[in-house]
């Protein structure tokens, strides 16, 4: 489910990989999306939605998708012949995280399967030798044409995964470049900035290439803020146990203030009431600006990846 905060990879992709027979690296619009890449000299371009939550490919040449909430079908065109057979539509059957497991026409016949491993190495498909879909983990775009080189076995030299700001590499379950946003002490996992989802694929997702998703789509940036936030107003220098008093200290001050203000009022009017409120609201305002604020605009963009 494309849910979720909008994420533009600016700047273009990192470091984006050459495939094996030394195409250049894509080219990429303002926002950083790939518009096109050239292999064996022959160019892909690619058609974005840039209105859905997360931009999303709708055609790449031979291929034009239809998503709801997610990638619905793909319908194979072949513009380039002259006597062209007639277009076949495919339709997506993910599993929880996103991934294509099966992809079924519409006479329910010539059905693919795909399995995967944790990290979202292909490794199976049936029938055997059928090709390996553009969207593949997590629903993500898989680009055949940028291969690692030097593995053996049924599914040597794997593509790597186009999540818009990075490619990854699912063989070691690490991106090519690093995340561009920086990592969180309280989050240890984002502070090595190469790793997929913090190393936990089971429930995580990655769309953008920077910020952890839920299978079920929701920003996981925001379980991180909140812990990001605790961790950043709690810190005051002390060490663990002398950041925990202090921090426990200022709430209680605050706490109290502000609990004796409505206190005071009901028990014995607005007279007694004004100085305890005006109290509270000094040491409110005192903690907003040296601890909130500030721990705000740290956390405010989210866990890394």
């Amino acid at each position: 489910m494309r849910l979720g905060v909008l994420v533009r990879p600016l700047g273009g992709v990192q470091n984006a990989p050459r495939d094996v027979s030394g195409a250049e690296t894509p080219s990429c619009n303002g926002d950083g999306l790939r518009t096109s890449h050239t292999s064996g000299g022959v160019t892909t371009n690619y058609t974005w939605d840039v209105a859905s939550g997360l931009p999303v490919v709708l055609q790449d040449g031979t291929y034009t998708y239809v998503y709801g909430l997610d990638l619905i079908s793909v319908t194979e065109e072949f513009p380039d012949k002259t006597t062209p057979p007639p277009a076949v539509q495919r339709y997506f059957f993910p599993d929880a995280l996103g991934s294509t497991r099966a992809l079924v026409n519409e006479t329910d016949s010539g059905i693919e399967t795909y399995g995967y491993d944790v990290f979202g190495q292909v490794r199976e498909v049936e029938p055997a030798g059928a090709p390996l879909r553009s969207f593949l983990f997590t629903g993500e775009q898989y680009d055949a044409k940028a291969r690692k080189q030097g593995l053996t076995g049924p599914f040597a030299n794997p593509g790597f995964y186009y999540l818009r700001a990075r490619f990854y590499d699912p063989t070691i379950g690490r991106f090519l470049t690093p995340d561009p946003l920086p990592g969180s002490a309280p989050i240890p996992q984002s502070l090595n900035r190469y790793p997929y989802v913090g190393n936990n694929p089971v429930n995580l997702t990655d769309p953008s290439g920077r910020v952890w998703e839920t299978a079920g789509g929701c920003s996981a940036s925001i379980h991180e803020a909140v812990s990001c936030f605790v961790g950043c107003f709690c810190d005051f220098g002390l060490g663990s146990i002398g950041n925990a008093i202090a921090c426990g200290a200022v709430v209680a001050v605050v706490a109290y203030a502000c609990g004796g203000c409505v206190a005071a009022y009901f028990t014995s009017g607005p007279a007694v009431a004004v100085p305890i409120c005006l109290g509270c609201l000094s040491a409110a305002s005192a903690v907003a600006e040296l601890k909130v604020l500030p721990c705000l605009e740290q956390c405010g963009g989210g866990g890394s990846t």
